[in-house]
């Protein structure tokens, strides 16, 4: 994605849907890690293959890695906040000076 996007969902009914679909593939790849981690070869290469996704994904934020709020997209980090810590991050480097761009 080249462009900030916000994906908000008002229905409660959709959310609960989206966040236990989001539980559903969190477990799931809970599971491979702790599998492979697990295994007589103890493969940390194909734990961090599953581990990367899923930190840059829309299923967890990146600073809280909270997976029940609505998702702010930065197209310049390629990583997704929850619109909540997306305004404090946003918010803390003006105050600092960062450029805009980021945000």
């Amino acid at each position: 994605m080249k462009s900030k996007r916000t994906i908000s969902i008002k229905d409660p009914q959709l959310r609960i849907v989206r966040n236990n679909l989001r539980s559903i593939i969190i477990s799931a790849a809970s599971v491979k890690k702790s599998e492979s981690l697990k295994a007589e070869n103890n493969d940390e290469s194909m734990f961090w293959e599953i581990e990367r996704p899923l930190r840059t994904s829309i299923l967890l934020c990146s600073a809280c890695f909270q997976s029940d709020k609505n998702m702010n997209y930065n197209p310049v980090r390629r990583i997704w906040y929850h619109t909540e810590w997306y305004e404090v991050l946003k918010k803390g480097n003006e105050k600092r000076g960062t450029p805009e761009e980021l945000y």
